[in-house]
């Protein structure tokens, strides 16, 4: 029997199918599943270190998801990397049906970044910010590593890294690139003006609204 997940309601099946879309159009693959109690924590990694000496920090974007309870052998527990598009797909079904109950995609191989695992509590305030100031930092950004588009690929690729990796705050590990995974997930939105609330907990930052959480770790 597969592993199932079976959500609260048809809202909280179409924010998971939200965030799964708004992912997978930012290049992201692979997304983690955590399952506590009658929650999920559906996790992604936005921007990644690419190998050991890469001084960038990962950042990832989470959503919280209401789940049902379940502690039978035939509901899910524990932790899943799946595919982000299977996933997708099959959240696609659920939305089309009455259906609330979610079959887990199969297990991917482990990656570097689902290796790590944010803490889960004593995060410490570190200040707030301005959505509408990380809208303009991320379309800003957004258009410089789209005017290097055609200058080479490693070159794009260098570019992308020196934008998002700029300091945002006078916060380690606050980048601009929590900027750009909080626009591109749609936990900050254009046109709007709310507050970003910054938490830290040793070597990692965390930016919180009421739609998600984005973070990052060095």
């Amino acid at each position: 029997m597969s592993d199932t997940l079976t959500l609260v309601s048809a809202h909280d099946v179409s924010d998971l199918h939200t965030f799964v879309q708004r992912a997978e159009r930012l290049g992201c693959s692979l997304t983690r599943l955590t399952v506590a109690g009658s929650f999920l924590v559906a996790t992604v990694c936005v921007l990644e270190k690419q190998g050991l000496l890469d001084t960038h920090p990962n950042v990832l974007g989470a959503r919280v998801i209401e789940i049902e309870s379940r502690d039978d052998a035939g509901g899910a527990h524990g932790e899943f990397l799946v595919e982000t598009r299977a996933l997708l797909d099959r959240l696609a079904r659920l939305s089309s049906s009455d259906t609330r109950t979610l079959d887990v995609p199969p297990a991917q191989p482990r990656v570097a970044w689902a290796g790590i695992a944010p803490p889960r509590s004593d995060w410490q305030p570190c200040g707030e910010v301005s959505s509408a100031e990380w809208v303009a930092t991320a379309r800003a950004g957004i258009d410089e590593v789209a005017a290097a588009n055609g200058l080479g690929s490693q070159i794009v690729t260098e570019v992308r890294r020196t934008v998002w990796s700029r300091p945002l705050v006078e916060l380690p590990f606050a980048v601009a690139g929590l900027a750009f995974a909080a626009f591109g997930l749609g936990f900050i939105v254009d046109g709007t003006d709310e507050i970003v609330r910054l938490t830290s907990h040793g070597t990692w930052i965390r930016a919180s609204t009421t739609r998600g959480d984005v973070l990052a770790r060095a």
